[in-house]
């Protein structure tokens, strides 16, 4: 009898401490961290492959960004509008600083 006490009061010792270290919400509001990091044109040039832009990536927010894969979408204007622009644009030489 002594043992199935002992072994249901470990069993409550781990299942209250689960759900207190469960419950703990020490992770960032994502949404708000990606609001602090921002992207600013630097210089915007023509050559011979097309357009070329530098931009400068911005990190205020409390997260590293280990991969700076950056995609970009913008419309094309039409003469009855914009439509969407189905081509991706890629990245050269992006090194993080």
């Amino acid at each position: 009898m002594k043992n199935i006490k002992t072994l249901l009061l470990l069993i409550s010792f781990f299942m209250c401490s689960t759900l207190i270290t469960s419950c703990s919400n020490d992770t960032p509001n994502i949404s708000e961290e990606v609001d602090k990091i921002k992207l600013e044109l630097i210089e915007q040039k023509k050559d011979l492959n097309g357009m070329v832009y530098t931009l400068k990536l911005i990190n205020n927010s409390s997260q590293v960004i280990k991969q700076n894969n950056v995609y970009l979408s913008y419309p094309i204007k039409t003469s009855n509008g914009s439509r969407s622009n189905v081509f991706k644009v890629e990245a050269g030489s992006a090194t993080l600083s």
